[in-house]
């Protein structure tokens, strides 16, 4: 039979055993752990190894096959330019084409144009011509016409406006009572040297009537006469001037037959002489020294208050020469002329 002391040595022997054991156990387990590790390590290295040559391999690789796509996608970018170089040169083309027919469409509507307005104007050309000729064959026949109407009225005014006694136009157009006129110098000196009759219709002359109206009229024509007729007009109206001043200065014949006042009016007008000047060669103006012609015979020798009694009017106010004013009753002016309207 196994004693205590036996069965405790057992178990000693059983503990040391296992202790042991488990002493080796541990010190080879890190050895193997040791040798794990260093293999573990090994095959770190050996992976990292591996998957660097793995790397690189892939990455030549892959720039290998970068290379060759890029060298593809230039050859397809090449294509792809060439093909719309190509396309934009038929594009062109093309255009160019369409641009070509449109100029030439609308070359041909310009030169359709073109000779269109060039007839136009060709016929505008003719009608303008056309119109010249009608426009100066119109001036030809008014001018001819109007050297008619100028050869009439000469001719009215020749046959017309002239004095019977002197046949001269008239020169201060004279009317008598009996409607016959003649120039004023020819009448007086008519009735001064023969009968106091009318040289026409041998009517007795009771009344003279200046005709401002005549005078005005020959005026107005005679400027229109070339500068011969208006200096033989100017030399008329002189003569005639100093022929009325001479048979004024002439003592009246008395009795039934002396003459009578000449004026446009009144009985106290006074005849007018002349005075050169103007286009139309002469103007007939009042003069004071002829005074005592239409002053009745009583008072011919007054003539110092029939001076007094000629007023001088404003220059710019038109005066007829004849008559009395009706504002200041003086001879010389005649109203919208008189000195004295502010006055009255």
């Amino acid at each position: 039979m196994i004693t205590m002391a036996e069965v405790q040595n057992l178990v000693w022997f059983l503990r040391r055993q296992y202790k042991d054991a488990e002493e080796t156990i541990a010190l080879t387990g890190r050895q193997e752990v040791v040798r794990l590790e260093e293999e573990k390590h090994q095959m770190q290295a050996e992976l990292q190894e591996m998957m660097t040559r793995e790397m690189q391999q892939k990455e030549q690789e892959l720039l290998e096959r970068l290379e060759q796509q890029g060298l593809a996608l230039q050859e397809e970018k090449q294509q792809v330019e060439a093909r719309l170089q190509q396309q934009l040169a038929q594009q062109l083309e093309e255009k160019d084409k369409d641009l070509e027919e449109q100029l030439l469409k609308h070359k041909a509507a310009l030169d359709q144009i073109i000779s269109q307005k060039e007839r136009e104007h060709s016929d505008l050309q003719a009608k303008l011509l056309q119109s010249k000729l009608e426009k100066e064959q119109q001036e030809q026949s008014v001018k001819k016409v109007r050297e008619e109407v100028v050869e009439n009225v000469t001719n009215v005014m020749e046959s017309e406006l002239q004095c019977n006694i002197c046949t001269e136009l008239f020169v201060q157009a004279t009317t008598l009572h009996c409607s016959h006129t003649f120039c004023y110098a020819c009448i007086l000196e008519w009735t001064k040297t023969r009968k106091m009759e009318c040289p026409t219709c041998r009517t007795k002359v009771t009344s003279q009537t200046r005709s401002l109206v005549l005078d005005s009229y020959i005026d107005k024509m005679v400027e229109s006469y070339s500068e011969e007729l208006k200096q033989h007009r100017m030399a008329l109206l002189q003569d005639r001037k100093e022929k009325v001043a001479t048979l004024e200065r002439q003592s009246p014949r008395q009795g039934k037959d002396s003459p009578i006042s000449v004026g446009s009016a009144s009985s106290d007008e006074e005849p007018l002489s002349v005075s050169s000047g103007g286009s139309s060669g002469s103007q007939w103006t009042q003069s004071s020294s002829s005074s005592t012609h239409n002053s009745p015979p009583h008072s011919r020798g007054n003539s110092a208050s029939m001076d007094n009694d000629f007023v001088p009017g404003d220059p710019m106010a038109y005066y007829g020469g004849y008559g009395r004013c009706h504002i200041c009753g003086r001879r010389g002016h005649w109203a919208p002329g008189c000195p004295y309207r502010l006055r009255f």
